[in-house]
């Protein structure tokens, strides 16, 4: 109701004048001068009124624009910087700590510190599972780290977050960052996430991505590591000992400390050959391990065995300081190829050190030279009488390695001056040629027959990566290193095919046809062994000019895992009418090597054209490289393109016996060393 005093008529008549009209919108809006009791909004609303609706309407807009911005930038940068927060690292000590709990799993707690978000009450949920991809900083991803259980912690006090997580690591990092991490013992790390996030029980952030970088600190450089592990001092109790554990005679012990918190193993990949000689360079002997692997979190006593070969006594420094009881010094040096979590990060990576040992340990080495000494002498006589040995040569039957002289069989090098420049120049080599050695007198044993019986009623129905994995898979167990190459040697073809399946494109559920071409050794394996490719079904027609003729076959069955056809002839001289197969294998063919490739040119040109897949071996890097050669010159003749499904590297199921071309001994060979998968695109 009004007022009846007439104000409000006045005031109403004045607003709505046909001058008041004319002023528009703002004589409407904030009302006439010229009345005693201002009116607003048309005369409508009295000052109070008009100033609570605006102060109103002000708040509403300020959290209609505040609110969206808070909540879209200002809480998602604020979480961004806690997250790098976290992660960061003050001087050698980073604020998030790491606890490994099951190291063969690669599962371990990560507790890191979470900062308060704000002074209101209230719990922050962070869903899984979620991820944490790892890069290095050049961009390549190499490891993650996935979450599976939620995580909450309150909005408005600091807190200490405990979070299990498992490590996944699926490559190494780059190159240039692993150079850099042998005097940094640093990796910067980019961790990229995305996080599901609710508060006061709602979902405010859906996969916000996040991103910080992690520095994942070893706290010993490689060079120290290796270093310590011959040192004699408290922490490793390092000890020597001369032993007779068959073709072992000397044992390391040592105590290997933590040098990361992230679970994993270092491995150092046998042969580990170290030299050891005077501080002055003058070297004495090697040590050849077959592996030395420790825990990257823990410490590690481990006891390894080794073949202590004599190149020459210590010098008279050190065979004093052991006479008087005292600490002796010594050089020692290496090229390793170390694997970390499960991969190759260094290959012949040189490490060498000046490492004191103390009076035991030094007495135990020096006892060694003197039985060694007298070893060699013995040998020496040996060797001089090798003219009139009646033993027949089964595996040293090749010329001289150094000299390239003619030789008896059963002696390594014609000569005592050869046998040391052997052992001390080409110390790698002579490790791999005593191997022949140790396989001739492995092949009669109980352990093998039993494995090889064993294999023979098997079936590998499981993946396997390594050697390793197929003798645990099959429950074989043997130990013996000379063992294991013999095995090796046999089933190199097969589980090199199998395990190249996936990127030949063949699968489990049709019978496809593979051409193996060039075939040798592969076409006379007895068929069971071939039934290791279960649960693949192939019929394999092996092609080639030393395919031997079979006239009767062996029947098949439906169920067998793989069928076996013979073809005596090269490839480009099959019937036209021949069916295209859906993968091609050609194990070591030498495609570029200078006295085959004519030969191979036409069947290599047909089976590129076929446009499937080629599985390619190769013996050595030489020949690889001349095989890379000859598909690059064959493909520009053929005008396409090739496309390498799986670049050419190592076969993790090559023959890890070596074969020795008596035209070349300095340079052994592998079989199906290298492989590669590569098909002709137009």
């Amino acid at each position: 109701m009004w007022p009846d005093d007439g104000t409000h008529a006045a005031s109403l008549a004045v607003s709505m004048s046909p001058m008041a009209k004319k002023r528009g919108w703002k004589q409407w809006y904030f009302g006439s001068k010229n009345v005693e009791l201002k009116r607003f909004c048309g005369g409508r609303l009295t000052r109070g009124p008009f100033i609570c609706i605006h102060i109103l309407i002000g708040i509403v807009l300020i959290l209609v624009i505040v609110i969206p911005i808070i909540t879209a930038v200002v809480i998602p940068r604020m979480i961004q910087n806690r997250f790098k927060d976290a992660l960061q690292t003050h001087g050698n000590t980073s604020r998030t700590s790491i606890t490994v709990t099951n190291l063969a799993a690669g599962e371990f707690n990560f507790t890191t510190p979470f900062a308060a978000v704000s002074i209101l009450p209230g719990t922050v949920e962070i869903k899984v599972p979620f991820v944490f991809d790892l890069s290095d900083e050049n961009g390549k991803h190499w490891a993650n780290i996935t979450v599976t259980n939620s995580i909450e912690f309150p909005m408005n006090s600091d807190t200490n977050v405990m979070i299990p997580a498992k490590l996944n690591v699926y490559d190494t990092p780059s190159s240039s960052v692993l150079t850099s991490f042998l005097e940094t013992k640093i990796i910067a790390t980019t961790v990229e996430t995305a996080w599901t996030i609710n508060i006061w029980g709602f979902t405010w952030y859906h996969e916000l991505p996040l991103n910080a970088v992690y520095s994942i600190t070893f706290k010993k450089s490689l060079q120290e590591k290796f270093a310590s592990i011959f040192t004699s001092n408290p922490a490793s109790n390092t000890s020597f000992s001369m032993v007779d554990h068959g073709t072992n005679n000397i044992e390391l012990n040592t105590t290997i400390l933590p040098i990361s918190t992230f679970p994993g193993i270092v491995e150092m990949v046998p042969p580990t050959v170290v030299t050891i000689g005077s501080v002055q360079g003058e070297s004495w002997a090697n040590f050849t391990f077959d592996a030395i692997t420790f825990l990257l979190c823990q410490s590690s006593r481990i006891s390894v065995d080794g073949k202590f070969n004599f190149i020459k006594m210590p010098n008279a420094d050190f065979i004093g300081q052991v006479l008087i009881g005292k600490n002796a010094s010594m050089h020692i040096s290496s090229n390793l190829t170390i694997k970390i979590f499960g991969y190759q990060w260094y290959s012949n990576l040189p490490l060498q050190s000046t490492v004191v040992v103390d009076p035991t340990t030094a007495k135990s080495l020096l006892n060694g030279f003197i039985k060694m000494a007298m070893l060699a002498a013995f040998r020496r006589s040996t060797i001089r009488n090798a003219s009139f040995s009646t033993h027949t040569a089964t595996f040293w039957s090749f010329p001289c390695p150094i000299c390239n002289r003619k030789k008896a069989g059963d002696v390594l090098t014609c000569s005592v001056k050869c046998e040391d420049a052997l052992k001390k120049d080409h110390s790698g080599l002579y490790v791999k040629l005593m191997t022949l050695q140790e396989d001739a007198q492995a092949i009669n044993m109980p352990e093998l027959q039993i494995a090889m019986k064993k294999l023979s009623t098997r079936l590998t129905l499981l993946d396997c990566a390594t050697w390793e994995d197929f003798l645990e898979i099959n429950a074989v167990d043997i130990k013996n290193a000379a063992g294991i190459r013999l095995l090796s040697a046999a089933f190199s073809y097969v589980m090199t095919l199998r395990y190249h399946l996936p990127a030949l494109g063949v699968n489990e559920n049709d019978r496809s046809q593979v051409f193996m071409l060039g075939a040798r050794a592969e076409a006379t394996m007895p068929k069971h062994m071939w039934n290791h490719l279960n649960p693949y079904r192939l019929h394999i027609k092996m092609v080639g000019n030393h395919v031997p003729v079979i006239r009767k076959l062996p029947p098949e069955s439906p169920n067998d895992a793989v069928h076996v056809s013979f073809e005596s002839k090269l490839y480009h001289e099959l019937p036209t009418s021949t069916t295209t197969p859906d993968a091609i294998v050609l194990f070591n063919p030498g495609l570029g090597h200078p006295h085959l490739k004519n030969l191979w040119a036409p069947s290599l040109n047909l089976a590129l054209t076929t446009y499937k897949p080629l599985l390619i071996t190769c013996f050595s890097a030489k020949d690889l490289h001349r095989d890379l050669e000859a598909l690059d010159n064959a493909a520009e003749s053929l005008d396409g393109t090739l496309n390498f499904t799986k670049t050419a590297g190592i076969n993790p199921f090559q023959s890890r016996k070596i074969i020795v071309d008596p035209l070349d001994p300095q340079n052994p060979i592998q079989t199906n060393q290298y492989s590669m998968v590569v098909r002709l695109e137009e």
